[in-house]
């Protein structure tokens, strides 16, 4: 098995104040096309455009800074095959902060699963596999 990352980064993900205002600064301001949606149209989960992620800061989010202005997220890498990169990372002694999370998303027929790390210098990053159901 082996572990091979995609050429490109997937996506940053920055969570926000206000979805719909970042969503309008992006796409129609900056140009970004809109990729994916996840969730309802009218309250979405998470937006996809081209290189970015956004969601909205939620009350519950546990590692929200204190100051809930709006920040940078992560860095997401898309691989081929997830299992594979995790024993990777963790045979190089990469700690994990979310080792794996398995979501699907019913209503667009998509699944992805999920591992969260820190960089050397605590930047968090994303390994990212997404399939259709």
């Amino acid at each position: 098995m082996s572990a091979k990352l995609k050429l490109s980064t997937n996506h940053i993900s920055l969570k926000v104040k206000d979805l719909q205002e970042s969503l309008r600064f992006y796409n129609q301001l900056l140009q970004l096309p809109i990729e994916r949606i996840i969730g309802p149209k009218d309250n979405p989960r998470l937006i996809f455009l081209k290189g970015l992620e956004l969601s909205q800061i939620q009350p519950d989010d546990e590692w929200v800074p204190p100051l809930k202005t709006g920040f940078f997220g992560h860095i997401g890498f898309e691989v081929e095959d997830i299992d594979a990169w995790i024993k990777r990372l963790e045979a190089e002694g990469v700690q994990f902060t979310l080792r794996f999370r398995d979501v699907k998303f019913e209503n667009e027929k998509m699944a992805v699963k999920v591992s969260f790390f820190l960089d050397p210098s605590g930047i968090p990053l994303e390994l990212v596999e997404w399939r259709n159901l």
